[in-house]
Formats: structure tokens, sequence, C-alpha cells
């Protein structure tokens, strides 16, 4: 048996780009809530969160193995997980419809904060909260009228929160100390390509000449296309 496709694979499939294009939206967006809050003479501190893809274990970026915390601004880790073909609306040749699960991860660790009146907020209770926060600008700007299509329409065809869940992350087989994870399940509707057969040009057509039961002939003819 031999190779049949001619062409090399050379590209990004949509589920790549789609989850690069949540980043990027991510990353431009909270700079530019950033802007807005400063002129209105907030702590833009409070819409600040850096970005990151494919990390398998973001929250190592956050708190070391000995339950140091090394960052205290929040992360957001966007992670491509799992797609499911629509075979209905696909067809076998050229174009199939996904729904392709992203997950991401709102991270934040805090350590215990004493208030004025000498009573103590809990670390993974600040944290919480935090997390949450991110969450929150994360679910409106993803949700935004603007990113119906996430930017890629003609690729995109629906995106949708499935769900969010809040959970304390493992490091080194130990519930991390100070640190708490916002994890929203973006379903994303969006269409693959695959490779297609490259056409073989037509060089020659040929018609031949027959003759009806009552006489009338049907004319005979040769397109040469390669002239």
């Amino acid at each position: 048996m031999s190779a049949k496709i001619e062409t090399l694979i050379d590209k990004q499939d949509s589920f790549e780009i789609i989850r690069d294009e949540i980043a990027a939206i991510l990353l431009i967006e909270k700079e530019n809530q950033k802007t807005i809050a400063k002129a209105a003479d907030k702590d833009k501190t409070l819409w600040d969160f850096d970005v990151y893809t494919e990390r398998s274990l973001p929250w190592e970026l956050i708190e070391d193995a000995d339950g140091k915390i090394i960052k205290q601004v929040p992360l957001v880790n966007v992670f491509f997980d799992q797609f499911t073909p629509n075979d209905s609306a696909s067809n076998t040749v050229e174009r199939q419809l996904n729904t392709g699960q992203f997950q991401i991860d709102c991270v934040s660790a805090k350590n215990t904060k004493r208030l004025q009146n000498r009573s103590l907020i809990a670390g993974d209770e600040l944290a919480a909260r935090d997390a949450q926060r991110i969450l929150k600008l994360v679910r409106n700007i993803l949700m935004s009228s603007v990113y119906t299509y996430l930017g890629l329409r003609g690729v995109v065809t629906k995106r949708m929160i499935q769900s969010a869940t809040i959970f304390q992350p493992n490091i080194n087989d130990r519930p991390a100390q100070r640190v708490m994870v916002a994890r929203i399940q973006l379903n994303v509707e969006y269409y693959e390509f695959s490779p297609q057969a490259i056409p073989v040009e037509l060089e020659l057509v040929s018609a031949q000449c027959t003759r009806a039961e009552d006489g009338l002939i049907y004319f005979e003819n040769d397109f040469d296309y390669t002239t």
C-alpha cells in the first residue's frame, strides 16, 4: 500500500488556534481592564492576572514544595481537554464539527491576614475569594457578546461555559496550603478541516457517436484541454 496524501500536514488544527485565542483574549482584555480601572481611580491590581497555556501543574508557579508563596499575582492557565465529534453536522470528506472542552484554571495563593481588630482571615479563604474574583473576570470576558465566536467566526460556531468548580490542588502528593483554584470548563463548537485529494488536470474528453433507432445521429467529438 502506498501513501496517498501528497501535501505536507504543516498547520495548526482548530483546537490549537482556539486555545491560543482564548489566552490572547484574556491577556488583551485584562490589560485593558487595568487601564480602565486606573482611569477610574481604582486599584488596578484587582483586575490583574498572568496568563499561561498548557501548564499541567500551574499552582506550582505560585507555591513551592515547602508551602512558601512565591508569586502574589494570581494566574490563569488555559488548556485543551478533549473534543467530541458531531457526526450529523459533519462530512467524511473535508469538514468535521466538534465540541471541544477547554479548561481555564484561575489560581491564587494568599497568606493568613490579620485585620485591624486583631481577628484573622485564613489564607485559604482569601485565596478562594481571590480565585473566584478571577473566575468572575474570565467569565465576563469570554461570555461578552463581542466574543460570541471568540474572534474566529467561520471556524467557531458557538461557545458556552459548561461548569465552574472550586478545589484545592495537590502539590507533591499533599494539599497546597494556601492555594485555591477556580476551574471553568468552556465548551466550544468548531470546525476541523482535513487534507483533500489533489485534483488531476483534465486533458481529454472524448464523445462517441451513436445512432438512435429512428436513425437520429448523435455527434462524435473530442475536447483536448492540453493546448
